[in-house]
């Protein structure tokens, strides 16, 4: 625990009152000062010690966050015992910082983590802490948590536009592609609400049962698959491009309920509403890194006929 500067403050003037009690000839009305100032010190102490004994703190996963966006993240604190003034950190190794504020909880208090504005990439946290200065505002007690949260930060998405697929990979400069058909989309079941995904997919009866918000799961027919072809085969803002056209298709497919295969490198995988959530293929372009030229370019796909969009 440390002094605020409000505390420093009151360590002063209770020196003041030490030196006018030993100074001045009013000793009993400087004893009653010092008594009270020793007891509101001693009850701070205490007060501010076990506001966080044993605190343990829940963050949220708020799924891929978009590049230059505000992102936020949920908070809680577990356990049933009353706690005040929170104040939550997470330090990120990029030197981004994350906080958030709870005024109180009794055991079902949430709260959110505001986080500025991220370029494309994994982040890690490195240090998060909890404090408080509870009660009184003259002590502040920072504890650091085990917890470890990471953000995965996607690129901006790009549409794609009109095109046709080059059967030559290396003489169409290693373009990615977008094949893509049409079809329908059937409901597949209820999960809850993911911050940030729109209202309209909100199922209002089942979340009125429930007392919290769920929406519809789809599940894709084969006939509206949409494939990317992503090469990684590049650097610099290229490969920036590239992973934005794909981050196109896949929010693309997510807005529609679709569902759409990714092929890169090492990666063959259709993400949908169910079994793998598009989520993860946004999480793969947040981690994604570019590839030398030597390395092998990666996998046609099953129907090179079908018609293409070429970021």
């Amino acid at each position: 625990m440390r002094p605020t500067h409000f505390g420093v403050k009151s360590l002063l003037f209770l020196t003041a009152i030490i030196g006018a009690f030993y100074a001045a000839p009013y000793v009993n009305l400087f004893f009653l000062l010092l008594a009270f100032f020793g007891l509101h010190w001693v009850l701070c102490i205490w007060w501010t010690y076990a506001n966080l004994r044993g605190v343990e703190v829940h963050i949220e996963d708020p799924g891929p966050l978009q590049a230059g966006a505000a992102a936020r993240a949920g908070w809680s604190v577990l356990g049933e015992r009353r706690r005040f003034g929170l104040i939550l950190n997470v330090e990120f190794d990029s030197g981004a910082v994350g906080s958030g504020r709870l005024a109180f909880t009794g055991g079902d208090a949430r709260a959110v983590i505001q986080f500025p504005a991220l370029d494309r990439g994994v982040y890690r946290a490195r240090k998060v802490t909890v404090s408080s200065t509870y009660p009184f505002g003259l002590l502040t007690r920072t504890v650091s948590l085990a917890v470890s949260p990471e953000l995965h930060v996607y690129p901006e998405p790009t549409a794609a536009t009109p095109g046709r697929l080059a059967h030559d990979v290396a003489a169409a400069d290693a373009t990615s592609n977008l094949y893509g058909a049409q079809g329908r989309t059937m409901p597949a079941g209820l999960r809850p609400r993911i911050e940030g995904e729109a209202l309209r997919h909100v199922h209002w009866r089942a979340s009125a049962r429930r007392g919290s918000l769920v929406v519809n799961e789809w599940e894709s027919d084969r006939a509206e698959e949409q494939a990317f072809l992503l090469d990684r085969r590049c650097a610099g803002s290229v490969f920036e491009q590239r992973l934005s056209s794909a981050a196109g298709a896949v929010t693309e497919a997510k807005h529609r309920g679709s569902a759409v295969r990714l092929v890169s490198q090492g990666l063959d995988q259709t993400y949908t509403g169910s079994g793998v959530h598009w989520d993860e293929a946004l999480r793969f372009l947040a981690g994604a890194a570019p590839l030398p030229e030597g390395e092998a370019a990666p996998l046609h796909l099953d129907d090179p006929s079908s018609g293409v969009r070429v970021a």
